[in-house]
């Protein structure tokens, strides 16, 4: 598609590991510029909102168990808060909690690909850039997606002592009011004006990959 390098690793990163995460973590490795950002946020940002409403539905129709259907979305859709939406979405409707853990799960251990990707794009960058003298661009402790620690200590704490009823149940409310407002963000920091603006290339490029994540989710 002849799209700028920067842009398409960006897109690539985005699809493949953490949505915007992936992308904030990323651009300043390779020393992306603002404009590619701005490309590949907006690309990646469309097609969680899109997800967050489609995949529920798409599950239903290929007849997915609760299980079958965390595992998809936590595979297949692109950003953790778009994830959570879905899995919430399926849950609410099934009546238990299966598919939204399983997606969470998934989702998260897909997240902790930040950290071997972006050391690889780091090298990379360097190497390509030997000519720089920018070597402490890149620190460890800004790309390491610290909220994995701590749903991994929520989760051992939880399993070692138990929360009380009350106490799990006002939490699993406080983190379903959060992603709403993370959505709400999300849409705040689109602009379908300059999505359109920025040319169709970058759109075709994500969604083809998304689709490529989804279908071959589905067939593994």
């Amino acid at each position: 598609l002849k799209i700028k390098p920067n842009t398409t690793i960006l897109i690539g990163v985005g699809t493949s590991i953490c949505g915007g995460s992936a992308i904030a973590a990323t651009a300043p490795v390779i020393k992306a510029e603002d404009e590619d950002v701005a490309h590949a946020i907006s690309t990646i940002f469309l097609f969680n909102i899109v997800a967050a409403f489609i995949f529920p539905a798409l599950g239903r129709l290929l007849g997915m168990s609760d299980l079958g259907f965390g595992m998809w979305a936590g595979t297949a859709i692109n950003d953790t808060s778009s994830v959570v939406a879905a899995g919430s979405a399926w849950s609410s409707i099934a009546g238990n909690n299966t598919a939204l853990a399983f997606a969470t799960v998934v989702k998260l251990t897909r997240t902790l690909m930040i950290v071997p990707i972006t050391l690889v794009l780091a090298l990379y960058t360097t190497k390509k850039n030997q000519n720089t003298t920018d070597g402490s661009a890149f620190k460890f402790s800004k790309v390491f997606p610290w909220f994995v620690v701590g749903f991994l200590m929520a989760a051992v704490l939880n399993t070692a002592f138990g929360f009380p009823t009350i106490v799990s149940h006002s939490l699993v409310q406080v983190g379903k009011f959060c992603i709403v407002m993370a959505m709400a963000a999300i849409g705040l920091n689109t602009q379908l004006k300059k999505l359109i603006s920025n040319g169709l290339k970058p759109i075709v490029l994500g969604l083809s990959w998304w689709f490529a994540v989804a279908s071959v989710s589905i067939l593994v």
